[in-house]
């Protein structure tokens, strides 16, 4: 009996607890705080300085020109080109600075400051009655028109000259502007555009036509009659 009662005990014992399943959080998750990143400056922009102008004269100058406009200014610089066409290099030197002046038989050089007018006048009854040729030497080919001046220096001592100084010239004004003149025969050039062009032996007449009418325009607006030194 008491066997029986042990057996039926434990057969009707307490079971072993079910296991639990852990609660799932579905809730949906909270982004982390993220800093944006700060903006990477453009680099700023470099401006390149221009050069400084190295003085070699100071002129207060008033220029007129044809069309009777005219440009009043303190020249800085003052350079001559090295040869007549106005083409090759500038130069600075004192003694190349000084214009070349003729009168009857006496011939001698002075420099700007010397002067204070200067008149240039083209020769000639049309203003298109200029001579034109070509350099050959250039690459392509050279074409030139040039216009015969009455030019005159006054001095400040008085007297007259005639210009006799067939180079270019240029004037480097302290509001950085320049201008290139001829003190005697006004020129205008052009080159072909591509070597032999019109073929060789040939003349380049529609060139030259271009050139002359450019003389025109030129001799009638922008070519400078008169400069006073102040």
């Amino acid at each position: 009996m008491t066997t029986l009662l042990s057996f039926l005990l434990l057969a009707c014992g307490g079971k072993d607890p079910q296991p639990t399943t852990p609660e799932v959080n579905t809730a949906p998750p909270v982004p982390e705080e993220t800093t944006a990143p700060e903006p990477v400056p453009e680099p700023e922009e470099v401006v390149p300085e221009e050069p400084m102008i190295e003085s070699n004269i100071e002129l207060n100058v008033t220029l007129t020109m044809a069309d009777g406009s005219t440009k009043k200014g303190k020249v800085i610089r003052v350079e001559r080109n090295k040869k007549y066409n106005g083409l090759e290099e500038w130069i600075e030197k004192d003694s190349k600075l000084k214009v070349d002046l003729m009168r009857g038989k006496e011939y001698k050089s002075v420099a700007l400051t010397e002067m204070t007018k200067i008149t240039i006048k083209p020769e000639g009854k049309e203003l298109n009655d200029s001579e034109c040729n070509f350099e050959s030497n250039y690459e392509p080919i050279m074409y030139f028109c040039k216009q015969p001046t009455t030019s005159k220096a006054f001095l400040s001592d008085g007297t007259s000259w005639q210009i006799d100084n067939l180079y270019k010239w240029k004037f480097y004004f302290e509001d950085k502007s320049e201008m290139e003149f001829w003190l005697s025969t006004h020129r205008v050039l052009e080159q072909e555009e591509f070597s032999g062009s019109i073929g060789e032996n040939s003349v380049n007449n529609e060139l030259i036509s271009k050139l002359k009418q450019k003389m025109v325009d030129e001799l009638s607006s922008s070519h400078i009659v008169r400069i006073d030194f102040e």
